[in-house]
């Protein structure tokens, strides 16, 4: 049996257990990975890195492989980490790989902003009214008119 490390490298549970036993620890670690997609997916967060490089590697890194190996190999306490608290974790440590849909309605307003209107800082200066149901430049437009903003085809330096 392994050590009951919890910084056991993965190279050494492999070690212990052999190939012919990571085979199972392996399915469920896929499964978990799976699940981390899953949920990122299901709330609208895009991944910035590649999947097999990136992503499975950062998942597999945050497993407890122990309580993984014990629960294959040993009949030990069910291993079900929450998929919401790996993202969360993973999102924390590297956010320039995440993009939430606030990170790209934003993004998109400040370009839409700059193209109607020469006025890319538009959402920052009313914040207090952005509306995420609403398309970005739709929103620009509607805010730029109430402000009668002058339209950026009429600004003589463009």
């Amino acid at each position: 049996m392994i050590e009951n490390s919890e910084d056991l490298p993965l190279k050494q549970v492999w070690s212990d257990l052999g190939a012919s036993a990571m085979r199972h620890c392996a399915m469920q670690a896929g499964e978990i990975v799976l699940a981390v997609w899953d949920r990122m997916l299901s709330r609208t967060i895009a991944f910035d890195g590649t999947y097999d490089w990136d992503f499975v590697p950062a998942v597999l890194n945050r497993l407890d492989w122990p309580r993984l190996t014990r629960h294959n190999q040993y009949g030990g306490a069910v291993y079900a980490p929450d998929p919401d608290a790996i993202l969360a974790d993973m999102m924390a440590q590297v956010p320039e790989q995440f993009e939430t849909p606030q990170q790209r309605w934003l993004a998109e307003e400040r370009h839409a902003a700059g193209q109607i209107w020469a006025y890319p800082d538009l959402v920052e200066d009313h914040d207090e009214r952005i509306d995420l149901d609403e398309p970005p430049a739709e929103w620009s437009r509607r805010i730029g008119d109430q402000y009668d903003l002058t339209p950026a085809a009429k600004h003589a330096f463009l």
